[in-house]
Formats: structure tokens, sequence, C-alpha cells
């Protein structure tokens, strides 16, 4: 995100971090970002608001109540901006994409370019998995409760199914940063009682103040069982 922040600056536009993954310009959030990691690979992903029709936007994107409030805001308009309004010179979307891409590039990046073979092994994997209706709907699971609660450091939300007082599944979201694959610890809470004791156990046993930025395992307990 410093990368970004010092391209736009370049551009000239005054952006600077809002919380640990939105960017803002004069308190608008433009950037919002989050990452995942699964075994050895981190991704991380991020938005740019750059000539967004906010009309559309408050129809189509309906926050919890919660952050609103926390964030002393009316609606999703009143706290977001675009950046081509910050711009001496407004440019069409690809020229600023590009022109971005190489403030960015220029000083530590090469780009690679996939051969023809990769594209192809790309292009299948898609195929096969990635626009499968499978991939996108099919590994939701059934879950019989869902807990969420806000801490300083992000939303976490967990959804458990739970039957005859077993875990059957068991699933954390948020829009927490994690230090790792959480996979593991959904992996171990899962064909366990559902209490309290069994479930902070589990948490201590798999160092889950490890995994989850700046939440507790006290909290996390607080989540699932307030």
């Amino acid at each position: 995100m410093d990368k970004i922040i010092e391209a736009l600056h370049t551009l000239g536009v005054e952006v600077a971090y809002n919380s640990r993954n939105d960017l803002a310009i004069n308190g608008k959030k433009i950037s919002g970002n989050a990452q995942c990691n699964k075994g050895e690979y981190t991704i991380h992903h991020g938005s740019l608001l750059y000539d967004m029709d906010f009309s559309k936007m408050a129809k189509y994107l309906n926050p919890p109540k919660y952050k609103i409030e926390s964030k002393g805001i009316k609606s999703v308009r009143d706290r977001t901006g675009n950046i081509s309004d910050c711009l001496s010179k407004k440019w069409d979307i690809a020229t600023f994409r590009q022109k971005l891409i190489n403030e960015i590039l220029k000083k530590d990046y090469q780009p690679y370019q996939l051969t023809v073979k990769e594209e192809l092994i790309v292009e299948q994997l898609a195929q096969d998995k990635f626009r499968s209706w499978d991939w996108t709907f099919g590994k939701n699971p059934a879950f019989t409760m869902v807990k969420a609660k806000k801490f300083p450091a992000g939303f976490l939300k967990v959804s458990l199914n739970i039957q005859h007082g077993i875990i059957q599944n068991c699933a954390f979201h948020g829009d927490f940063f994690s230090y790792g694959d959480l996979n593991h610890l959904e992996q171990a809470l899962a064909n366990q009682t559902f209490t309290y004791e069994t479930v902070k156990q589990i948490l201590i046993e798999q160092k889950a103040n490890q995994l989850f930025y700046q939440i507790t395992i006290e909290e996390i307990l607080a989540c699932i069982f307030e």
C-alpha cells in the first residue's frame, strides 16, 4: 500500500492511510484492501475509486449498520471520494491506470510477460476450477449459527454448523488481517464439542493469537459465545 501512496503522490494526489486497510483523500475513502493467506502463499488485493458513479454504488452496496455508525457518517456516499476529482488534469481510466503502473514499476519491479504456454495453463485452470459453480457456490456449507463482533482491529464473523452439540463446519470471515492460513484452525475446530472450554483449548493449541492481527483469543471467544 505504501507503493500505491507513493505513486499517487507523484501523480499529484494527496492520499494517506485512513485505517489499517483504507486509503483516503481529505477523509474520503478511495481505496479498500484485503488479504488472504493460504499455506505458503499470500494474496493482497485492493480497489481504487477513480471516477465512480456514487448513485450506483449506493444502490448496490449495503454495509452493516455498525460500520456506518462507528464512523459517524450517514451513508456510504459520505465517506467515499474519487481520485479523478483531485487531479489537475482528468485522464480517462485507461490513461490513469497506465500512469499508475508506470510509477509503481519504474523503481523496483519489472513486469513479467506470460508465455503462450503459461497463458493456456491459466485459461485452462480458470475454466476447470475458478469459473465453476462448485468453486463459487458449492463450498458454502449450510451453517446454523453466525456470530459477529466489531473490534478495533476489524470486523470478525464466525459461521458454525453445529449438530447434536458437535461442530460440523467452521469458517472465519471479516475485514481483519490474518498472519496465516485460517483453514487449519477451522479444520481443528471441526468435530469438536461446542463448549467454551473446548473451543478455547483449540484456539490456544492452534495459536490463534498469532493468526489474527490484533484480535485476541478472548475476543474470538466473546464473538462466538456472547
